[in-house]
């Protein structure tokens, strides 16, 4: 599904927890990884002479060799970018090299064991046409051997059946255990509880049973769950090895855009979490020139 990723990073220990993420994504060893380092823009009259150059060439080897040594066996590259913000850099090479999935790290702010974005990852996700994985921080040291059960968050619509067809996907390919999860999301004072609340869980239900059966995943384990959607998420996603959401359903087409229960989810997740953006399986689709990139590279 997903044949060429890039890896932002820049050697601090949330790029050390991406890294680790991105050896389970590639483990089967049929993608290729990028490893991106974003160099700050320098003013023009900077931009060539003999010393920036010198810096930034000692610059990329301190930071990208040691991540290229960690990925050795794999296939694998390094692309420093020159950006004016790590965001723009990393989309930017999204676009040049049609790549359909991205890996981050936390923000330094984020508690240990917990996902939080910080201002690179969310602009990252708000324009992104890729899905962006993004690692806990802590994950490098309790990374598992390899990922053996992917959960989805399910909801009806164009959202949660790509997040469901992507979490299907990555399972099959992993040899990873499938979950499926649904919430009902309930109100929180009792006495302004709707009418026909078995009825909503019923319709989910056969909506959810109806979805895996569209991605050929009959057998997957899944389960209808009460309660705050992303609350409900972090706690069932809690024994995963990844968690697997779609992003808000509207916006441009083909690109993510948080809404409030991915956004909170990422706050209380202790999984490593795929945000896929909105009509994914058309988007994971590479233009001509990026895969041929891809085949030069690999040759």
């Amino acid at each position: 599904m997903y044949g060429r990723i890039i890896l932002g990073y820049d050697a601090s220990e949330q790029s050390h927890d991406a890294l680790a993420l991105t050896r389970l994504l590639a483990g089967d060893g049929r993608r290729s990884v990028v490893v991106a380092h974003v160099i700050p823009q320098p003013p023009p009259y900077d931009a060539r002479t003999k010393e920036y150059v010198k810096l930034v060439h000692h610059h990329d080897h301190s930071v990208l060799d040691p991540a290229l040594a960690a990925l050795s066996g794999f296939r694998v590259e390094s692309r420093p970018i020159e950006s004016g913000s790590p965001a723009r850099g990393l989309h930017e090479l999204v676009e040049e090299e049609g790549a359909s999935l991205v890996v981050i790290g936390s923000t330094h702010r984020s508690p240990v064991g917990r996902v939080v974005l910080g201002s690179t990852g969310e602009i990252l996700l708000s324009g992104t046409p890729a899905s962006v994985a993004i690692a806990p921080r802590g994950f490098a040291s309790r990374v598992p051997d390899a990922i053996r059960t992917v959960t989805a968050g399910f909801k009806p619509g164009a959202e949660g059946r790509a997040a469901l067809r992507a979490a299907a996907s990555l399972a099959s390919e992993l040899g990873a255990k499938l979950r499926a999860i649904a919430v009902k999301e309930t109100l929180m004072r009792a006495r302004h509880a709707r009418h026909g609340d078995a009825e909503e869980a019923a319709s989910l239900e056969e909506a959810l049973e109806t979805a895996l059966a569209d991605v050929q995943a009959p057998d997957a384990e899944r389960a209808v769950v009460s309660g705050g959607a992303a609350e409900e998420l972090a706690r069932e996603g809690a024994d995963s090895d990844l968690v697997v959401i779609g992003s808000r359903g509207y916006g441009p087409l083909h690109h993510t855009l948080l809404g409030s229960v991915s956004a909170r989810l990422m706050r209380l997740s202790p999984a490593p979490l795929l945000v896929v953006p909105r009509g994914a399986q058309a988007a994971n689709a590479r233009p001509a020139a990026a895969a041929g990139r891809q085949e030069r590279a690999s040759s």
